[in-house]
């Protein structure tokens, strides 16, 4: 155990959201939290006396209408018309057409972007702090401003993997155990060592060879991210700036924004500064942060799942809002079979044959070729399946599962036959997604 490291145990309700936390030896909760009946967080509050440290209320459509965070309430304001947040606490705010965040404050912040929706310049006080650019898979690559540039990579599924220099000299440079940052190379390459939380967000830096915490992101800080980390917890008069927020974020002082893959998300309002990429496939709130529960949910790539199945506290959807997404992909999640794709998204059961499903795709902003895969049960079985038809009449690269897929709280478990009259697991009957070219086999 090094000194300043996380060592906490997790209290779960029976649909997985999280209700307490506890330090290690400490029976006393130091956290508690509350949820609405719609999943959503309403309040983090002290294990000990349950007074409220952050509240928060929100519509029915999931727009945040207040937060008290720090003893002061903050009252949120929207047009009639859209989702669009208007003002928090009397700031207000601005778009363009698209529904990108244009203006916070006047002049105090500006934002501006490109044809497609990304940004690319940040002024304070109507000058320029940064300018940013992006490669074809949508990835921040290059943040500069005059002859002072970072060049960002990634590896296959989306992860930063480091920062560097104009002569590719590296900065800081992440080491990955699947989708949790476990190691980190900085200050000259020294090895240091990353704590994630249970959602793979960083909450402890350790440098290696003095075993000392360097770096503290509190899990008592407010919940959707808007507390600073302590970037000298040893008080060694030395500074680790470590940018790293929830899972797929990067905090950028110049926006003032985490930068979030395909949007930017906006710790201080709980919320994107950009509207859902998908759509209203994504949510009434386009705008909104994985439905209100930041400690249970994650957005990695800050775009909502289309996800078919009924809304509720069931396994299934409970699942499919967890689960990862593929970087550049369409991720469709619903109940399926080898000759159909069921959307119960609205509350009832309607069957939808490729013809349908291409509808709601478009409707979510999808371009026919964009690659999709199809999370459901069998939707990739047999000759003709339903991946298969839909590859091959909309010239679409397209995958789906062979078997059963088995979902969990905590996402897909694996995809695998089914024993008959038990409906349990068949681990002799394993399956596979299976890829479809576009235009079929």
């Amino acid at each position: 155990m090094f000194r300043g490291s996380l060592s906490i145990r997790l209290w779960l309700d029976p649909v997985g959201n999280l209700t307490a936390l506890t330090l290690a030896g400490n029976p006393t909760p130091e956290l508690r939290l509350d949820y609405d009946a719609l999943g959503r967080l309403t309040a983090l509050k002290d294990g000990t006396t349950e007074t409220v440290i952050d509240g928060y209320s929100y519509d029915g459509t999931g727009n945040r209408l207040s937060a008290k965070v720090g003893g002061a309430t903050q009252a949120y304001t929207y047009p009639t018309t859209n989702h669009r947040l208007g003002a928090v606490a009397g700031v207000a705010r601005t778009y363009d057409k698209m529904g990108n965040t244009l203006t916070i404050g006047g002049k105090a912040r500006e934002y501006l972007y490109d044809t497609t929706g990304r940004m690319t310049q940040v002024k304070r006080a109507g000058a320029a702090v940064m300018n940013y650019r992006y490669n074809g898979r949508g990835e921040q690559v290059r943040r500069y401003l005059g002859t002072t540039n970072t060049y960002t990579l990634y590896d296959e599924a989306g992860h930063w993997l480091g920062d560097y220099d104009t002569n590719g000299a590296p900065k800081q440079q992440a080491i990955w155990l699947d989708d949790l940052p476990v190691g980190l190379l900085a200050n000259g390459a020294q090895l240091h060592y990353i704590e994630p939380d249970h959602l793979g967000s960083p909450r402890v830096v350790v440098d290696a060879a003095r075993d000392v915490a360097v770096w503290n992101w509190s899990l008592k800080g407010e919940a959707f991210g808007n507390t600073a980390p302590n970037q000298d917890p040893d008080g060694d008069g030395t500074a680790m700036i470590f940018d790293m927020r929830f899972p797929g974020q990067r905090f950028d002082v110049a926006s003032g924004f985490n930068q979030n893959y395909f949007r930017d998300y906006d710790a201080a309002t709980g919320r994107y500064g950009q509207s859902d990429l998908i759509g209203l496939v994504g949510g009434i709130s386009t705008y909104a942060y994985v439905e209100g529960n930041p400690v249970g949910y994650v957005d990695p790539y800050g775009l909502e799942k289309l996800v078919l199945f009924t809304p509720g506290a069931n396994v299934f959807y409970q699942g499919a809002s967890v689960d990862t997404e593929t970087p550049g992909v369409w991720s469709v999640y619903g109940h399926m079979g080898p000759d159909r794709i069921l959307d119960q998204s609205s509350g009832q059961t309607n069957k939808l044959d490729v013809d349908g499903i291409a509808q709601v795709l478009r409707g979510a902003g999808w371009t026919q070729g964009e690659p999709v895969e199809f999370k459901g049960c069998r939707s990739g079985q047999g000759e003709n399946s339903i991946a298969e038809q839909f590859a091959r009449k909309y010239k679409t690269p397209t995958s789906g599962a062979t078997q059963y897929m088995w979902y969990s709280n905590n996402g897909i478990t694996g995809i695998w036959g089914k024993v008959p009259y038990y409906h349990t697991k068949n681990y002799l009957s394993p399956g596979v997604m299976r890829n479809f070219p576009a235009g079929g086999r």
